[in-house]
Order: C-alpha cells, then sequence, then structure tokens
C-alpha cells in the first residue's frame, strides 16, 4: 500500500480503483483492449482471445474465439498465429514444405514450386523446382508446368497430347509408339487408317509407316514393284502404265518403253504391242500385208515373197513364190523383177524376138512389130517399124 500525500490518489503511481490483474503491465487494466493473440489479459477479464487452429498445426485463421482459461493460445485449437491460409488441413501452414507440381500452396506463400517446362508447351520435366507467379498455382507461366511427363523438353511440337504424324518415326504425344498406316497385303506400304503401332519403326506385320499402296489387297502392288508393261495394271503406284513406243503409227510399238497415264496404251504414238521389226516404216508390222522383192518382210517374219519364173524363161511374171529362210529373192526360180509380160510361153520375154505383125508382144514391151505402109494404102513393104501400142 502507498500512503498518498495528497487527497484524491491522483499522484502518479497512486490509483483509488483497484482490481489491476497486472500491475507491472500498463496494457493489462480493468476496462482495457483485449488484444487478440497477445498473450496479455488486456481487459483483466481472466480470459484471453486467440486465434482458431482448426487444423492443429499451431497456425491459426482470422477466426478467434476466448482462451481456455489462460493468455499462452497453446492449448488444442488456439494459436496465437493468423496466418494459416488453409485452416482446414494441417499440412499446410507458413514454413510448412512445399510440394512440388500439386498445385497446392503449402506454405502460404501464393506461389507453387513448378516442374520446369523448358520447350514451352505446358508440360514438364522432373528438375529442380521453378517459382510460379504469385497467384499462379497452375503453373501457366512460361517455363512452369505441374506435369513431369514431357518425352521430349527440346521440342515444343512433342508432348503428352500432341497430335501423332503418321510414320514419322516420332513419338509426338510420348505413348512410346508411332501411328502406324495398315498394311493389308504385307508388301512393307501401308493403304489403310493409322492408328498405334506396336513401335516407332511401323514395321511389324500388318503395319507401315506409309500410306501410298494403291492397292492394299495384292503384294505385287505398291510404290516399290517393278512395272510390268502393257497389263493395264499400275504395278507401280504412280499412276501411269508403261507402254511401248509407236514411232510409225502403225499400232504397233518397238521395245521403248514410255510411263503414261493411258493405262491401255491406246493414246497416239503408244502401242500395247512391242514386235514392230521397224517403228520407222508405216507399212512393216506383224501381220502386214507382204510385198514382193522388197529385200524385207513387211509382216516382221522370215519369209519375203519373190516373182516366180513359171515358163522357165529366165523371166519372171507376176506370180510370186515364197523365199524360205533369206530376203534376197536370188534363189533358183526367185526374182526381183516382175517383167514377163506372159509367164506361161516361153517364147514370150523380154529377150524374146518380136515377130512382125502377129498380134503378140514377143518382148513384152507393150509395142507390136508392124510392116510400114508409106503410103497408106494398106499394104505395106517389107521393112518394118514399130508401133505405138499393141
Amino acid at each position: 500500500m502507498i500512503i498518498s500525500g495528497s487527497i484524491g490518489c491522483n499522484a502518479a503511481g497512486e490509483s483509488d480503483s483497484p482490481g489491476d490483474c497486472d500491475d507491472n503491465n500498463a496494457a493489462a487494466r480493468p476496462g482495457g483492449a483485449d488484444l487478440i493473440g497477445d498473450g496479455i489479459d488486456g481487459d483483466c477479464d481472466g480470459t484471453e482471445f486467440c486465434f482458431i487452429d482448426g487444423d492443429g498445426d499451431s497456425h491459426g485463421s482470422t477466426s478467434s474465439a476466448p482462451s481456455f482459461g489462460d493468455t499462452d493460445c497453446l492449448d488444442v485449437g488456439e494459436s496465437s498465429l493468423s496466418d494459416d491460409c488453409n485452416d482446414a488441413d494441417g499440412a499446410i501452414y507458413p514454413s510448412a514444405a512445399e510440394l512440388q507440381g500439386d498445385g497446392i500452396d503449402q506454405n502460404c506463400d501464393d506461389i507453387e514450386d513448378c516442374y520446369p517446362d523448358t520447350d514451352g508447351d505446358g508440360y514438364g520435366l522432373a528438375g529442380a523446382p521453378v517459382a510460379s507467379a504469385v497467384g499462379d498455382l497452375t503453373c501457366d507461366g512460361a517455363g512452369g508446368s505441374l506435369s513431369i511427363d514431357d518425352c521430349s523438353p527440346s521440342d515444343p511440337n512433342i508432348y503428352p497430347g500432341a497430335s501423332e504424324i503418321p510414320g514419322n518415326g516420332v513419338d509426338e504425344d510420348c505413348d512410346t509408339v508411332d501411328h502406324c498406316y495398315a498394311d493389308g497385303d504385307s508388301d512393307g506400304f501401308g493403304g489403310g487408317v493409322a492408328t498405334a503401332g506396336a513401335s516407332l519403326l511401323c514395321n511389324v506385320g500388318g503395319e507401315s509407316p506409309t500410306n501410298d499402296d494403291c492397292d492394299d489387297g495384292v503384294a505385287t502392288i505398291n510404290p516399290g514393284a517393278p512395272e510390268l508393261p502393257v497389263n493395264g495394271v499400275d504395278e507401280n503406284c504412280d499412276g501411269l502404265e508403261d507402254c511401248y513406243v509407236d514411232g510409225d503409227g502403225d499400232t504397233w510399238g518397238s521395245i521403248i518403253i514410255e510411263a503414261n497415264a493411258d493405262l491401255l496404251c491406246q493414246t497416239a504414238g503408244l502401242s500395247a504391242f512391242n514386235s514392230d521389226c521397224d517403228d520407222t516404216n508405216l507399212a512393216i508390222y506383224p501381220g502386214a500385208p507382204e510385198i514382193p522383192a522388197t529385200g524385207f518382210s513387211e509382216a516382221c517374219g522370215d519369209v519375203e515373197l519373190c516373182f516366180a519364173d513359171l515358163d522357165m524363161d529366165g523371166f519372171a511374171g507376176t506370180t510370186t513364190i515364197e523365199s524360205v529362210g533369206d530376203l534376197d529373192c536370188d534363189d533358183s526360180y526367185e526374182y526381183w523383177v516382175a517383167d514377163d509380160c506372159d509367164d506361161t510361153d516361153i517364147t514370150v520375154n523380154p529377150d524374146a524376138l518380136e515377130l512382125v505383125a502377129d498380134l503378140q508382144d514377143q518382148n513384152c514391151d507393150g509395142r507390136e512389130l508392124c510392116f510400114e505402109d508409106l503410103d497408106q494404102d494398106g499394104s505395106g513393104s517389107a521393112s518394118t517399124s514399130l508401133s505405138l501400142t499393141l
């Protein structure tokens, strides 16, 4: 007790009101302000207001309630702190360990530890954490991702869910396989719809990296097949047929090959046949009519037609015989020229003696030898002259 030197107890260190619960702390007195969680009974009512710790992690929310009879805010459900960003989860509080890439702010700094996304495609890989922007727990900012499933961190076109390009040997969607075309005839070339294959090579049976087979039901038809000429089938899938060239326009070709869009090889200058023995001469082709004594076979055979000497006078008429085995018309009874005007009469030939006024052309010159009738009286002299015609 202090004995006051004056009436009224108004001097320094004096009071006329009892009930101070901590006379060594001016912040604690009856009627004072009770601050939440400061450990001081500011209004001396015997209780302290503490922040509610709903998840037991010693960090409270902004809500408060009276303490349980003390001022330390250390009892269960109490905290002197109001910095818990999720008071319903005991693993989330300031200074908690931040888990990488889970989209949850464990340490209440409003920042997420992201997986590094080095190619900017939104998909990351395992590595040192990359801090997100403040308020971005989805790691959508440049350089970060919540995922660790990017199979190519240097290529922004390769990531899970990317469009798969068939048959290129690249795993764009990170499923460890490529999309392959169906190879129905197992010739190594596909023609069907592309689906996920067994590997990146698309070389397992029934798979192909290409879809350029124009007939996937026939193994001998594909872009690598040899083209067979003039069969109406495009074996190598180039849209063309190999035709023989018809150089002389007789519809028969030589052995020269020309790729053409006409699968039937019926276009002018083309042929479905390659047996023309002279593709520069319109009259020469297999089956052509044989012309006698030309020195070659118009029908492309080994037979020539020669003129025959039927009356054995050394001169041939127009009757022809076949010269088998050669084309020269130099064998017996074969002649190059048909100059015997009557090959049934041995006395008639270009070397025969022309008889006077017998109305026959013995020497085959187309004229008759007549007696001269100089005075035109119808009777001739012994002299002769040739008539203009027979």
